[in-house]
């Protein structure tokens, strides 16, 4: 027998650390690395690696050494003995607290999807708790989360405060690179949803991580479980200010919960959420526009808690407290894994809310066809906050995508025959709905196993071109000004759909596309592709003088997937 241990404790906040529980502590467990499937090697993994400036990086940069204890006391101990303030002030805390949200966070988003992740690049995503910054961020491009800090009032005094100490901002920020790595070309959409969607089902995780700890819990939930245990929606819990032990919150202590960009998301107050129905058209800003999806999903889940605790064979829980939090974290749960299934349905290219409530209804019943409660009560919300379109219609897979089909396929891939996998969807382009007439690029498809079930993703590529103006450099000044003169650009828009089949091809499959289909009981063809599909923003990009310098880049130096000039590789 190997005396290897197969995890490894590692600390993190379980919320914001003003939140401290009856002995003063702040609300904490140790997430169990799980060594038996992973490794840690310096400060790193096989899926993150903390990289912090030389300033911060000191001590404690042997994270699999036996000797070195990564727990809570442990390091609660060391910066004991370094003579910090608390465990919050010792940057190796910090640095672990980090890694270890971020981890938990990706193990629980690969649990509900039924499948590992891997980064778009292939190597371990970037880390900076430290960041000099004063707000935090994804980004796509290095592939990295950035961690800042703020300077707040506090207690009396102004206090600096670390961005990467909030499990909700560390899940957030995670949950982009994820969102990013499964939909890279979400990025280049013009649906204004998309982005929307991003920002949204990142806030959602972030909730979803926070309720899944009984601890958490038990303390936004304390003071208003009453009225025979029914509960006002969830978005009202979303940033409670915690309750302190020895008595009423200062003033200060109120006020560090209603700043922006520092242990909260200002925009999921509750007063942004309660009254929000779509609009194919306003808000555009993604921030605000994601808040109708992040209301739907809190309605669901406060629905789904309701029928929980009012159900027959939970009378008792009312007056059981223990009973009760059990209630949400596996509320939660649910619909955590429902929404998380649902993204398998999305195609690559874009989403809009509309086609998402569908596909979310659509993945619970292929899911759990003997317990409709989730869709029951997700069509009434979606119906009550305009998202229930009824002019989306799936159609049926094409009938050759059958076993034979995809075990022919899966045999190609294991072979590296990438032009095969791709003639093999060009040979179904007419049921796909793929207009080879279009002088279009076909990008490899790709196929996924998981939830019992099969996913075939497939992306078409129409370019057009745009008149960008050239840039030159003005030598008595350090910037690039218009000539006067253009170049043509090249501009490319992405389509495509995914192919849902049963494992065992027992159950009619089904195609989403995007564009999707036409009203449904109809034979309406899709509409016609636009010549080109890409953002106010991403125009303004192209035709910058930044655009123009990265188009003239050689080399090395060029930075991948800009401007949608090169096709990123998702997770598959």
């Amino acid at each position: 027998m190997s005396d290897q241990p197969t995890s490894k404790p590692m600390a993190m906040l379980l919320q914001d650390p003003y939140w401290l529980d009856d002995k003063g502590e702040y609300l904490h467990r140790d997430y169990p690395f799980p060594l038996d499937q992973d490794f840690l090697v310096g400060t790193g993994s096989s899926k993150f690696i903390v990289r912090d400036s030389p300033k911060w990086d000191t001590g404690l940069l042997d994270w699999g050494g036996s000797a070195t204890g990564l727990g809570y006391e442990d390091l609660k101990e060391s910066a004991s003995l370094r003579s910090f303030r608390s465990i919050v002030d010792d940057p190796q805390f910090r640095q672990v607290n980090s890694f270890a949200v971020a981890s938990h966070t990706l193990h629980n988003i690969e649990e509900a999807l039924g499948r590992e992740i891997t980064w778009r690049n292939g190597r371990p995503l970037e880390i900076r708790p430290h960041a000099s910054l004063n707000d935090s961020h994804y980004d796509s491009f290095s592939l990295s989360l950035s961690f800042g800090s703020s300077t707040v009032r506090y207690g009396g005094k102004y206090e600096r405060i670390w961005h990467c100490l909030s499990h909700d901002v560390l899940t957030h920020e995670t949950a982009h690179a994820i969102f990013d790595s499964v939909r890279p070309l979400f990025v280049y959409s013009a649906e204004i949803d998309t982005d929307a969607l991003h920002e949204s089902i990142s806030d959602l995780l972030a909730l979803s991580g926070k309720l899944e700890h009984p601890t958490v819990v038990e303390r936004l939930y304390g003071d208003l479980r009453d009225n025979g245990g029914v509960i006002a929606p969830c978005a009202n819990f979303l940033y409670m200010s915690p309750r302190n032990p020895g008595g009423a919150h200062t003033s200060a202590e109120r006020n560090i919960y209603s700043l922006p960009l520092v242990y909260s998301r200002s925009y999921l107050h509750p007063a942004n959420l309660i009254h929000q129905h779509y609009d194919p058209q306003e808000p555009k800003e993604p921030h605000a526009r994601s808040a109708v999806w992040t209301a739907a999903i809190c309605d669901i889940l406060d629905e789904l808690l309701k029928k929980t605790l009012v159900s027959g064979e939970t009378e008792t829980r009312n007056g059981n407290s223990d009973d009760f939090t059990q209630a949400v974290v596996d509320a939660a749960y649910r619909i955590r894994g429902a929404l998380l299934r649902a993204l398998h349905y999305v195609p690559l290219s874009s989403v809009t809310m509309p086609l998402l409530a569908r596909l979310f209804c659509k993945a619970d019943e292929r899911f759990s066809p003997e317990d409709s409660t989730i869709r029951d009560i997700a069509k009434r919300v979606f119906e009550k906050r305009g998202l229930m379109a009824s002019d989306i219609r799936y159609d049926r897979a094409p009938p050759d995508i059958g076993q034979t089909w995809v075990d022919n396929f899966e045999k190609a891939v294991k072979k590296g025959e990438t032009s095969l996998l791709t003639r093999m969807v060009i040979q179904q382009a007419k049921d796909l709905r793929i207009p080879l007439d279009k002088r279009l690029r076909i990008l490899t498809p790709r196929l996924i196993r998981a939830n019992r079930e099969i996913y075939l993703y497939f992306v078409y590529e129409l370019v057009d071109t745009i008149d960008a103006p050239i840039y030159e450099q003005q030598r008595e000044r350090l910037c690039w000004d218009p000539t006067g003169k253009a170049e043509r650009v090249r501009v490319p828009s992405y389509y495509g759909g995914t192919v849902i089949v049963d494992e065992n091809f027992e159950k009619p499959g089904i195609l989403v596309t995007d564009p999707p289909a036409g009203r449904a009981g109809t034979q309406e063809v899709a509409p016609a592709l636009p010549p080109a599909r890409f953002t106010e923003d991403r125009f303004k990009v192209i035709t910058s003088d930044l655009g123009y310098l990265l188009r003239h880049i050689e080399g090395r130096y060029k930075p991948p997937g800009f401007a949608g000039f090169d096709w990123p590789e998702f997770d598959g």
